[in-house]
């Protein structure tokens, strides 16, 4: 079976765009944990697939969660970092 990739990108940019909360987080699943390294993924896939707006609100979430030394939380749900 052929695959059109740029209409694979397509969806799966827009199933993370449609998952991302309004303060730029993007959930594993809806209501679920939210991890810099996966947070992070979702982000570059944006960026890549050209949700600029989308891509910037997920970094800018990025670094208001990030700690003063410069690491995150390891999970991040509703606000309460795990």
């Amino acid at each position: 079976m052929p695959w059109d990739i740029q209409e694979l990108i397509h969806r799966q940019a827009n199933f993370i765009r449609n998952h991302q909360l309004p303060s730029g987080a993007i959930p594993w699943y809806e209501g679920g944990i939210t991890d810099p390294w996966d947070h992070v993924e979702c982000a570059i896939a944006l960026d890549l697939s050209g949700r600029l707006d989308e891509a910037s609100r997920a970094y800018r979430w990025l670094r208001e969660v990030q700690n003063p030394d410069g690491r995150w939380w390891f999970t991040s749900m509703a606000n309460h970092r795990i």
